[in-house]
């Protein structure tokens, strides 16, 4: 007779036996889909089984309090595509929790809500492929049953607790735990009322299926087999690593069978009172077809159930004449399923003490709040905020709802945040980064809210005229990140209006967030200068922990956290800072710009707007109507490609309005934007040429009027004007070329040309100019300004009829931020931009 000895090596590799451990099948019946101990297929720690066999003997012998109360708290989220399928009730979650406390009441485990159910609209979350490793970076806590209902395509499941083995210091074995391991999957919200949510539940207690192993039925085994009855040795007293054996029918040593010796501890399920189970669809083990069972009365048919053990004994009739088929972890019929064996209690009573308890917080939605637009009550949807403990792994995940509202559960005070908006695009940003992960941003999302005022406004703020003396502002203002506001946040929001830049180069979404309190108790200090404001006492430390996506709250002293307590006058939400808009006009865009309003700007196609041949060469000028004391403007033309192939465009009339900074060409669109330099204002006289368009026609046309259009959805059409008694508007003249000459040498356009270089650029104080267009000896000046048109240097140079250097010295003591250096001839003028780090 052999004795059942198991001898363990660090070198086992049991990655076989889990990949066929996941190999499980469908429930019986429909809309109760597959039960799965794995992450969606995610490779599993190699030596699970061979802990879960070291800890089975632990769990025998586990003196545990049958009647000690027991609180499991679950949280749920309900996440759908769209409304049709959010379809969690509070109906569902109250008989779902009912049944559990049924099914786990031997136990004296009671299953009680934490907090309402949390709603997450979203196709690509809802949709995304691996959903248990997707879906809980948007809502998530550590510290609860967290159960998904979601009908996307996957199957339902529950995740095991990892071996205990593990947590006790275990030489033999590496802890590689999964990320999310109290997490329960349902394929729709309906399944709550169903066996298949206790049946998920076990697997977080620590329950198996009770058919393991899931491995091909052969009869007489071989000492090849991984599922012999007996551990199979390569070696003497060295196991093979791919053992899993299977579960005999007899519980008690029996002389005479092949196998004599019970083996139901350290086989199958790990539990010695469940029956020796066999799965219901026949697959894996012949003779055991889900027909045997009757869907109406649960009896078993032993003439249909033929399946035998390897002692050739048949698993029905049982040996001790209980009822078969019934256990809340077999795929049998789920109308059938109705209990727990006491051995199976025993191992969740372990678990739960062991493992799940110390994680558990039952102070259930100590994290609640909006996140509302600066301050206002207006709620932002979509919003995910990460909360970590900053000093263990616990962490809290919450999304707020379609009203903007979020729930969830913090460990602990040690906090810091990480908050995204989650944008309209349907893919993922930093899907590698779980703290940074969310969905990314339309280049309408960038610039919604985002106007030529607000950059007019910034350049007040920059140029002294009229400082910024709100908090909100002045962090919408930071378009660089820098925790202070110049000329180059002007720069790149120009970038992005006109857009060069399709986002902010230096952030990761168009939004900034204030943990609510900060600007309501810290009022005075937030709206003077929110980037060095003192919080608590404790000064320096704003700019680094807030603003920012990541914001360290317990780093700003303040004790006890104010999103751990409940009497910090209810501020434990965000509010959100639209990046760019100064003005606070966002609530009102929304990227929903519609058709334009011709009170504010109309384009007329003056003279004649006859037919155009093929190859024609023409200007299209924009020239000036009642263009009065006008702060700036902001424009977006429709100019259709397969018509119009742009040559060359042509500024003349103001200062600072240049091709390079002020236009911006993408394909069938024309944008272009000005605001006076020194925060002043411009008037033009009525039939000005504003800029013009040089083309050539791709083809004939006889009319340009449903060809050239100004269209809000492509940059909000615009005159700011100071008390304006009559709007501005514009008139579209098309022009031929005059006597084959460019404009520039008529009107002294401002240019930029390769003529003009210099090095380096971007530049850190020297800088040399070259100039290489002289024809002959002559004098030129040379002039340097910033973004609003000041001048920082000016002085008259020799330009000879070759190659160029002029040293420049400005740079020396200039701050950071954009330059232009001009050239002026007696005929052109040349322009090069210059940065200064």
């Amino acid at each position: 007779m052999k004795n059942f000895i198991l001898s363990l090596s660090s070198k086992q590799n049991f990655v076989l036996a889990f990949l066929l451990f996941l190999m499980t099948v469908p429930f019986p019946y429909p809309g109760f889909s597959q039960s799965i101990d794995t992450i969606c297929g995610t490779t599993f720690p190699e030596s699970w089984r061979a802990a879960l066999v070291e800890e089975s003997q632990s769990i025998l012998e586990y003196a545990a309090d049958r009647n000690a109360s027991r609180i499991v708290p679950v949280r749920f989220n309900d996440v759908a595509a769209n409304s049709v399928f959010l379809s969690l009730t509070q109906n569902d979650v109250n008989i779902g929790l009912a049944n559990l406390n049924q099914a786990f009441a031997s136990a004296g485990i009671t299953f009680v809500q934490c907090g309402p159910i949390n709603k997450i609209l979203s196709g690509p979350i809802a949709n995304s492929g691996q959903n248990d490793l997707f879906i809980p970076p948007f809502s998530y806590s550590s510290n609860t049953l967290e159960v998904y209902a979601n009908p996307g395509n996957y199957t339902s499941f529950g995740q095991l607790p990892c071996p205990i083995a593990y947590q006790s210091g275990n030489p033999n074995y590496a802890a590689t735990c999964p990320k999310y391991d109290n997490v329960l999957f349902l394929n729709s919200g309906t399944l709550l009322s169903h066996k298949v949510f206790i049946h998920e539940t076990g697997h977080h207690l620590g329950l198996l299926h009770t058919f393991m192993p899931t491995l091909t039925y052969s009869n007489p085994p071989t000492t090849s087999q991984f599922d012999h009855p007996y551990p199979v040795e390569i070696a003497p007293g060295i196991i093979n690593t791919l053992w899993w054996g299977r579960e005999l029918v007899i519980r008690q040593n029996t002389p005479g069978k092949p196998f004599p010796e019970f083996n139901s501890g350290k086989s199958g399920d790990f539990v010695k009172d469940t029956h020796a189970d066999c799965t219901k669809t026949g697959i894996f083990f012949p003779g055991c077809p889900t027909s045997a069972q009757n869907i109406t009365t649960c009896a078993i048919d032993p003439t249909i159930l033929t399946y035998k053990d390897y002692n050739n004994d048949p698993v029905y009739p049982t040996p001790d004449g209980s009822d078969f088929g019934r256990n809340y972890m077999s795929y049998w019929h789920y109308e059938c399923l109705n209990h727990f064996t006491s051995g199976q209690m025993q191992r969740t009573i372990y678990y739960f003490d062991n493992y799940r308890l110390p994680n558990y917080v039952l102070n259930c939605g100590n994290f609640e709040g909006d996140v509302e637009y600066c301050g206002s009550s207006t709620k932002i949807p979509m919003v995910t905020i990460r909360a970590r403990d900053i000093t263990a792994a616990y962490r809290c995940n919450v999304t707020t709802d379609g009203v903007g509202h979020f729930n969830g559960l913090l460990y602990s005070q040690n906090i810091k945040a990480d908050v995204y908006h989650n944008g309209r695009k349907e893919q993922f940003e930093y899907n590698n980064q779980d703290d940074r992960f969310h969905l990314g941003h339309k280049q309408c999302e960038w610039v919604e809210g985002i106007d030529t005022w607000d950059l007019i406004l910034l350049s007040r703020h920059v140029l002294g005229l009229e400082p910024l003396n709100d908090g909100y502002k002045l962090i919408a203002a930071d378009a660089n990140k820098t925790n202070t506001i110049t000329d180059v946040d002007i720069y790149d929001l120009r970038k992005l209006l006109l857009g060069t830049y399709t986002k902010l180069p230096i952030h990761d979404q168009p939004w900034r967030f204030v943990p609510e309190f900060i600007p309501s108790i810290y009022a005075n200090g937030f709206n003077l200068n929110p980037f060095a404001m003192a919080v608590n006492g404790v000064s320096g430390l704003v700019n680094s922990t807030l603003y920012t996506e990541s914001a360290n709250l317990s780093a700003l002293g303040v004790t006890p956290n104010p999103f751990e307590i409940p009497d910090v006058q209810g501020l434990k939400g965000f509010d959100a800072i639209k990046i760019g808009d100064i003005n606070g006009d966002w609530i009102n865009d929304n990227c929903q710009w519609g058709l334009i309003n011709p009170s504010e700007v109309a384009l007329l196609i003056g003279s004649s707007d006859g037919s155009l041949a093929a190859n024609d060469e023409v200007l299209l000028s924009v020239k000036t109507k009642n263009f009065n004391h006008v702060q700036g403007f902001q424009l977006g033309f429709q100019l259709p490609n397969d018509y119009f192939e742009v040559l060359e465009i042509f500024s003349t009339e103001l200062s600072d309005y240049n091709k390079s900074d002020n236009f911006g060409l993408e394909e069938n669109m024309l944008k272009t934007l000005w605001f006076d330099p020194v925060a002043g204002t411009k008037s033009l006289t009525d039939n000005k040429t504003l800029f013009s368009i040089k083309v050539r026609m791709k083809q004939s046309v006889s009319s340009l009027n449903n060809l050239l259009k100004l269209d809000n959805s492509i940059l909000k059409n615009r005159f700011w004007q100071e008390n304006p008694s009559v709007n501005a508007s514009l008139v579209l003249e098309i022009e031929p070329v005059v006597d084959g000459r460019d404009p520039q040498q008529l009107e002294v356009p401002f240019l930029t040309s390769s003529i003009l270089e210099g090095k380096p650029n971007p530049t850190n104080g020297r800088f040399s100019l070259f100039f290489n267009n002289a024809s002959y000896e002559t004098t030129g000046k040379v002039r340097i300004t910033n973004v609003f048109g000041q001048i920082i240097d000016e002085k008259v140079v020799t330009l000879l009829p070759e190659s160029n250097e002029i040293q420049i010295d400005a740079f020396n003591e200039a701050v950071t931020g954009t330059y232009y250096i001009e050239i002026n001839t007696s005929d052109k003028r040349y322009s090069l931009k210059v940065i200064r780090n």
